[in-house]
Parts: C-alpha cells; structure tokens; sequence
C-alpha cells in the first residue's frame, strides 16, 4: 500500500474559518478524513506486530488482502474506509493493544458488525450515486 501525506491547504482553513468553503472544502475534508481511516488501519496492523498479538499475522494478512481489492476495485474499499465505525474502530484497537487492555481485536475487524449490521459496501445509497467528495489527485490519495 502506498502511504502518502494529506495536507488541507490554507486557503481551505480560511474559508471554512470564514464560514464559506463550499464543496471544495467539503471535498478537501473528507479525502482528509479518508487519509486519516488509512493511517489508522495501517496502525492496527503495525500496533498489532509491536504488542506481539496473537492477531498480529491475521491484521497483516487482512491489511494485504484489502491492497489487493483495492487494486481491483477502489471505490468499495473506499466506501467502507469511510465509515465512521472504521477510523473509531482502529482508533479503539490501537490505543488497547498499546495499553495491554484486553479484548483487542486487530485481526478480527472489531467487535461486532456495523450498526446496521451489514458492511458499508453492501448498502444501498441513498441517492442512488456514488459519494462526490473524493479526491483522485495522487497527491491526496493514500492508496
């Protein structure tokens, strides 16, 4: 997977200080906010190897397995990258396994299902279109 560094620029902060921003902001934040569910996710699994969890290979191995869908279909993954749950979900594994608390589940994917009880790639939209603040710039890509 390819890491890469999300930077909002200035003018964005500005605007949104400002009360405006619009779409483009709206945009900016939310390809932000995917970088962000990235580096988490990327977090579990180096968290995981660090702590010694018996998980640790089962992270790696899903971590691998979601590059690869990604390859071949980005869109889904993003789709469930952007899930709320996901980002509060690594947030919550990795701050466990660095503690030692038990019930850390980084191999597993959490705890239980999603509130809705089915993943976020199989849900209908509700508009019927995909989501519109989506960066494909390679600069704020971070897969």
């Amino acid at each position: 997977m390819n890491l890469r560094e999300h930077r909002i620029p200035v003018e964005v902060f500005a605007e949104l200080a400002d009360g405006g921003g619009g779409p483009s902001a709206v945009a900016e934040l939310a390809a932000a906010q995917h970088s962000k569910h990235v580096l988490l996710v990327r977090g579990v699994v180096e968290a995981a190897k660090e702590a010694g969890h018996p998980d640790a290979g089962a992270a790696r191995r899903a971590y691998d397995l979601l590059a690869a869908i990604q390859n071949r279909d980005g869109d889904a993954v993003d789709t469930v990258l952007r899930h709320p749950s996901v980002g509060a979900w690594a947030r919550d594994t990795i701050n466990a396994l660095r503690e030692g608390r038990p019930g850390a589940t980084p191999g597993r994917g959490g705890p239980g299902p999603l509130p809705s009880g089915s993943p976020p790639s199989r849900r209908p939209r509700r508009s019927g279109r995909a989501p519109s603040a989506r960066s494909t710039s390679p600069r704020t890509r971070a897969w």
